[in-house]
């Protein structure tokens, strides 16, 4: 359901939805959102998948004693998108596998990991018409940055083909 989504609101909200999974531990997110317009069309069911798949990787990379999740939101393009930043204080991502994280079944991790995360979050923001990207990556520092245009630029997109000539549209 394609509908005007207030990013701080929803940001605020996958924090406390995650709680739990972060609570007990002394893993801080810290939130500074200097957008003055966070305001985006868009699916919030979907874009809370996102930031809740980003969100938990960032707080699986720290260290539960000094680990901290940093979410930042600020205007870009000359104020016609939003950029939000999650930004943890984890190990990082090895250089050999940054080419390959946003791939389907991709994982590093050895246990619970389906590796869909990152590729499905990726198509969900692209289906959005923005970015998804890792901005950064080093022991202690790892930035994943997604970039949502505040108004659509299109009012229809095809979204699934089915095999035969026949196309679902669906309005956004």
């Amino acid at each position: 359901k394609i509908q005007e989504t207030d990013l701080h609101k929803l940001l605020n909200d996958v924090v406390l939805f995650l709680r739990p999974l972060h609570g007990d531990s002394s893993i801080s997110i810290v939130r500074n959102f200097e957008s003055d317009d966070a305001i985006c069309w868009g699916d919030p069911t979907q874009l809370q998948q996102v930031f809740v798949n980003l969100l938990v990787n960032a707080i699986q990379a720290v260290d539960e004693q000094s680990g901290t999740v940093r979410m930042y939101t600020r205007d870009v393009d000359e104020g016609r998108a939003i950029a939000v930043r999650i930004e943890d204080n984890g190990s990082g991502i090895d250089e050999a596998h940054r080419k390959d994280i946003f791939d389907p079944f991709f994982t590093t991790k050895s246990i619970g990991g389906t590796g869909l995360g990152l590729s499905t979050s990726a198509r969900i923001i692209e289906a959005h018409e923005g970015t998804l990207e890792l901005s950064s990556s080093k022991p202690g520092h790892t930035v994943f940055q997604v970039i949502l245009p505040h108004l659509r630029t299109q009012q229809t997109t095809s979204l699934v083909q089915i095999e035969s000539d026949e196309t679902i549209g669906i309005t956004i």
